[in-house]
């Protein structure tokens, strides 16, 4: 309990970011970008002769670097290996970017370097990175959204159960349980129209050029995402909109989602989101928490430039 002097109060929403997990279900961090075993097939890319594959590449509030690789060196275009597409990418040598196959997998792997730091949010993504299956071939990028209406999320838990027997004098021994936490679940509703936010949580196909969106089908692949949500923290009695002290920072590590339907009528339409989260494991197999929270301060949270993250 606290008192009311040191009490905080939570208030509304204010940004979100969203991203997809890597290929092989660990968390997206600036050294360790992981995308497929390949071999990848090229024959149905903007250039299957392989002389001009584009990609993006973007670290924090910098601005974004457009580049392409070549693979015409390749053995076989329609089976290019990861160690012909780490040469490529090299060879071009995107600002900060190094690929190599990791060590124990195989899998592609992207590291950020300088200027990127522990905690810097990294995003590799176009063509190329959907054909490497970054981003579980989303592409390693950010979304960014400042128009939700509305955030929840709620516990998964395990019940408590109550074991009992009865013996002939009719008392009763009994066993409680305890319960546990499996995760959470929850929705989110967008005031915007976003088609990169639902291809994202439902697995759809959303084309920037045509501005086509493909709904999913039986065959398309769930994508894994991560959510940060920001909210503001203000003092007890009556505070004005900027008397904020603070935020909190709300990391879901592990979701899957989808698309929860919309209404049109006469007035501003909204679309639904669902999601649910489980306990991710780390590289060594453990458990690890769904969801953290962290407090920061004003300063702290104006200096993360959330808005200039997503391109």
């Amino acid at each position: 309990m606290a008192k009311k002097e040191d009490a905080r109060y939570g208030y509304s929403v204010t940004e979100i970011l969203l991203r997809p997990l890597n290929e092989d279900g660990t968390q997206p961090v600036y050294n360790n970008l992981i995308g497929g075993v390949g071999p990848f097939d090229l024959s149905g890319s903007s250039d299957p002769t392989g002389a001009s594959i584009p990609f993006t590449t973007k670290i924090d509030s910098t601005a974004a670097e457009n580049d392409t690789i070549n693979v015409t060196a390749a053995v076989d275009l329609t089976a290019v290996t990861v160690a012909e597409m780490v040469t490529a990418i090299n060879t071009s040598a995107p600002t900060a970017v190094t690929a190599s196959a990791e060590a124990v997998t195989g899998r592609i792997k992207i590291v950020f370097g300088s200027p990127a730091v522990a905690g810097s949010n990294v995003q590799f993504y176009g063509e190329l990175a959907e054909i490497l299956l970054l981003g579980q071939g989303f592409g390693q990028r950010i979304i960014y959204s400042n128009t939700m209406q509305s955030f929840s999320d709620d516990p998964i838990s395990k019940d408590e159960e109550t074991f009992t027997i009865t013996d002939a004098n009719g008392i009763d021994t009994e066993v409680v349980t305890d319960g546990y936490k499996k995760g959470l679940s929850g929705v989110l509703t967008e005031t915007a129209q976003d088609y990169l936010t639902r291809a994202l949580i439902e697995g759809g196909t959303y084309d920037e050029t045509a501005l086509t969106y493909d709904d999913p089908t039986s065959n398309s692949s769930k994508i894994y995402f991560k959510i940060e949500v920001y909210s503001s923290i203000y003092r007890f009695g009556t505070n004005k909109v900027g008397d904020l002290v603070g935020y909190v920072k709300q990391e879901i590590f592990s979701c899957k989602g989808n698309f929860g339907g919309r209404t049109r009528e006469r007035g501003i339409l909204t679309s639904t989101y669902n999601y649910t989260a489980t306990s991710p494991r780390d590289s060594s197999g453990n458990i690890t928490t769904a969801s953290t929270e962290t407090q920061l301060t004003t300063a702290v949270y104006d200096a993360l430039l959330l808005s200039t993250i997503a391109v």
